[in-house]
């Protein structure tokens, strides 16, 4: 994420927390057309016909890295919060839908 962007990001978010309706219109308001890396840069799906696609996991610290390297404005990317309240980046609600992960 570009260092210049992390301003207007904390502005939109705390915007978004205000009574006031002007400001929560002006947190959808971006000052220019805005380029993101969605999920990074990476693809979980192995049936992408670019390999270097299939080599690169979304939402990973690679896919970050490399997504950074573009002239995007920021990473979007989502959190979930595990029962015992650690915070990890992950796109779905249920892990074993993507990963095949196996719980007791």
């Amino acid at each position: 994420m570009a260092l210049e962007s992390l301003p207007l990001s904390v502005s939109s978010s705390t915007k978004f927390s205000s009574d006031d309706e002007n400001k929560k219109q002006e947190a959808f308001a971006f000052p220019k057309f805005v380029v993101m890396g969605h999920r990074g840069f990476g693809m979980n799906m192995l049936q992408s016909p670019d390999e270097k696609m299939k080599s690169i996991k979304e939402n990973s610290i690679l896919s970050f890295n490399v997504a950074a390297e573009f002239p995007i404005d920021f990473i979007e990317f989502d959190v979930q919060v595990t029962r015992d309240g650690c915070p990890v980046i992950f796109h779905d609600i249920f892990m074993f839908t993507q990963e095949q992960v196996r719980f007791p």
